[in-house]
């Protein structure tokens, strides 16, 4: 079988950094190959890169979440310029827009997000977005930087069918995580997505797998099976067939080159 990639994890959070040899060993076993560290401000795009300096199968995303939005000032900027010079950054973000908390002024997160989708796009980065309670401002914003010349990806995907389907018409991944074990309307997007525009996270430690006898302790980047699982169920199709396209798709998505995909 085809190895699984979590495309978005946060190690360095304090939940489970501190175990970080258990969590890589246990990912290991279960067939995960590679995994992207996702920064969502100074420090964690800074921990991220050296988690994936630091670790061949992990590589690095950084950028500055929408919650977080109001730490922008112009040296962050030229701090992500730096940063995207490592090779072990692949990505743009954690951006977007979150309307749910509210802990940064929804302008400020807006100028902020094109920002960073501006930087993608002098680039050619992919771009990792977060959408909450903002489905439709995150689609007029996307929609004036698109075609993204490097893709965008929406991480955890949590809206409904149709924007789902706007999204992909955009030219985006949809990322399917955690919540299509137990979410009707995950559970309705997972069955619609097309394979070649599917990929697979944990958004580790977040927990969500409520129905699960890890119930809500810390997530780690080993449950990816259990969202790939789901998944084939749904779609009524071979594990082995997600697995193999979403390896590929994230792979692609990435741009990373990976010995070994394939056991």
């Amino acid at each position: 079988m085809a190895k699984l990639f979590d495309t978005h994890v946060h190690l360095d959070h304090p939940w489970i950094a501190d175990q970080l040899d258990d969590v890589l060993a246990e990912a290991k076993k279960a067939g995960v190959a590679a995994m992207v560290n996702v920064g969502v401000d100074a420090e964690t795009c800074h921990s991220s890169v050296a988690l994936a300096t630091a670790h061949a199968n992990i590589w690095a995303s950084v950028g500055l979440h929408p919650t977080r939005a109001s730490q922008w000032i112009p040296e962050y900027g030229k701090m992500l310029e730096e940063l995207i010079q490592s090779p072990r950054v692949v990505a743009v973000g954690e951006t977007g827009l979150d309307y749910y908390k509210d802990l940064s002024p929804r302008n400020v997160q807006q100028d902020v997000f094109r920002r960073q989708l501006q930087l993608a796009c002098e680039h050619e980065l992919p771009v990792v977005i977060h959408t909450r309670d903002a489905v439709e401002e995150t689609l007029k914003i996307v929609s004036e930087f698109t075609p993204l010349p490097g893709g965008g990806l929406m991480h955890s995907y949590p809206g409904q069918l149709g924007e789902a389907k706007e999204f992909v018409n955009l030219g985006l991944m949809i990322a399917l995580g955690g919540p299509v074990v137990y979410q009707p309307h995950s559970q309705e997007v997972a069955q619609w997505v097309p394979l070649d525009v599917l990929v697979l996270e944990t958004d580790c430690p977040r927990p969500w797998i409520v129905e699960h006898p890890y119930g809500d302790q810390p997530n780690q980047p080993h449950f990816i099976r259990l969202v790939a699982e789901k998944i084939a169920q749904i779609k009524a199709i071979p594990l082995e067939q997600v697995v193999a396209a979403t390896w590929a798709n994230a792979c692609a998505f990435y741009n990373i080159q990976i010995e070994g995909g394939e056991k």
